[in-house]
């Protein structure tokens, strides 16, 4: 007989049944949660605080509070989701990596604040989201912090904003005046108010007549920096669309009127956005 076995071999016929998942440990499991939650967290990451709450709230759904295993369960659902990652072989149920990839993710959320542990089971703990709204947002192009500052982060963003507004004041006066200066008669937008950067109660009035209160609006309402920014680059497309050449009539073409487009208006919307920040700050 030959020492190489060449013939055919038998057909079998695949089973589409579900591998069995092999037995976990569940103190394991708890070990390894608990040691990544403590993990120190990596260096921070621009956008890294909005990736974290938007994944949070996905995780939580509609619940208020989690027990330790529903926690590692939706997480580890979505992630597999999200990163479309199958696994050739059955992983242990309860699963160690999912437990320490969840209780990394758990231990970042913890310190930013963004859940809370409440209470334990047989001493297992469980997780409270402390808000439904997310509460960090892309500004320029990094995760800030919107809602749930302590008192000192809000006097610190406080004193930002207001710097930033203090340093548009003159351009945003110098781009209404240009407005005036380029046409006489203009009025106030109603995409101005949609846009949430004037009251509705000025839309249709002349520009020239409410020079002075478009000014200072921004001072009275506390724009944040992104806003600001955003009215000082719609300010400056007004200035832009204002000061094109009128199309030429049949008589003749009309002399183009001079486009005056303030040099440093992109400049000043990234003074608005930046100004005062700590470079070495965190999303926190």
């Amino acid at each position: 007989m030959s020492m190489f076995n060449v013939g055919p071999r038998p057909f079998v016929i695949a089973s589409n049944e579900p591998r069995a998942r092999p037995k976990g440990d569940p103190a394991l499991c708890r070990e390894a949660f608990d040691l990544a939650f403590r993990r120190p967290d990596p260096p921070s990451r621009p956008k890294h605080g909005v990736t974290l709450n938007a994944l949070l709230l996905e995780v939580f759904g509609r619940e208020e509070l989690l027990p330790l295993d529903a926690f590692v369960a939706a997480h580890d659902r979505i992630v597999k989701k999200q990163l479309r990652r199958i696994d050739r072989y059955p992983r242990p149920d309860p699963d160690p990596l999912a437990y320490e990839m969840a209780g990394i993710f758990a231990g970042q959320c913890f310190r930013l604040r963004l859940i809370a542990s409440d209470k334990a089971e047989e001493g297992l703990p469980w997780f409270r989201l402390l808000d439904r709204v997310m509460q960090f947002a892309i500004e320029g192009r990094r995760a800030v912090r919107v809602r749930g500052l302590t008192p000192a982060e809000q006097d610190r963003r406080d004193k930002i904003d207001r710097r930033a507004r203090d340093a548009a004041t003159p351009e945003i006066g110098s781009l209404i005046n240009e407005l005036v200066r380029l046409d006489r008669h203009g009025v106030v937008p109603a995409s101005w108010h949609a846009a949430d950067f004037l009251p509705e109660d000025l839309v249709g009035r002349g520009i020239a007549e409410s020079a002075a209160f478009i000014a200072g609006y921004h001072q009275a309402a506390a724009f944040g920096r992104t806003k600001l920014a955003d009215w000082l680059a719609c300010l400056a497309s007004s200035v832009e669309k204002a000061s094109r050449p009128l199309p030429p009539s049949r008589g003749g073409g009309q002399p183009e009127p001079e486009r005056v487009i303030p040099d440093d208006v992109d400049a000043l919307m990234v003074l608005a956005r930046t100004r005062g920040l700590d470079p070495n700050s965190t999303d926190r």
